[in-house]
């Protein structure tokens, strides 16, 4: 994810967003879930959904109890950006019925408990995938209640953001066919 204001590339992070097969964030697929002998759900926000240098803690969490306990463990990492706990349960319904865990986890800080509701939803539009953001789950209406907050381009990567990050060119965007938001972030 890289940041861009007004037009311009302003930070190169390493990856802080790595989806799976199944686009859960962290490294645990469903079909390795499945397999294991110990299941666990771990539902929270950004810190949960997140990784530093390609681990989420759900990750560290699986590994450690591996080895602690001499089984196969397994943590589906169901962490969303910005979630409060209500979302968190709204998601964890549905996926403890899906998934039947042996454990499920709610990870939160304070302001989790007044967050109000937010939905995305991924679309393709012009050849690439957009996330909207809406207040409502039942309208996702470009022109009325979603906000574009960032695009999935395979071509922008971190040598990409690199070498345009403090360009003096205004327009960093020439490889896509369409325009990004104004300002925010781009996912690779």
């Amino acid at each position: 994810m890289f940041n861009v204001k007004n037009g311009k590339v302003t930070w190169c992070p390493e990856a802080i967003l790595i989806s799976n097969k199944d686009g859960l964030e962290g490294k645990t697929t469903i079909k390795e879930y499945n397999n294991a002998d110990l299941k666990i759900l771990a539902f929270g926000d950004s810190f949960t959904h997140w990784n530093q240098k390609g681990y989420t803690w759900p990750d560290l969490l699986q590994e450690n109890l591996a080895k602690i306990l001499d089984v196969n463990v397994s943590v589906l990492n169901y962490g969303r950006g910005g979630y409060g706990v209500l979302q968190m349960f709204d998601l964890a319904e549905a996926k403890i019925k899906e998934h039947q865990p042996d454990l499920v986890i709610f990870a939160f800080i304070n302001d989790d408990l007044t967050r109000g509701r937010w939905w995305t939803k991924t679309v393709n539009i012009g050849g690439y995938t957009r996330s909207l953001c809406s207040s409502n789950k039942e309208d996702f209406n470009l022109k009325i209640a979603s906000d574009m907050y960032y695009i999935v381009n395979p071509s922008v990567d971190l040598a990409w953001c690199q070498k345009s990050l403090g360009s003096s060119e205004s327009n960093q965007w020439g490889l896509m066919a369409m325009s990004p938001p104004a300002n925010g972030p781009v996912m690779t």
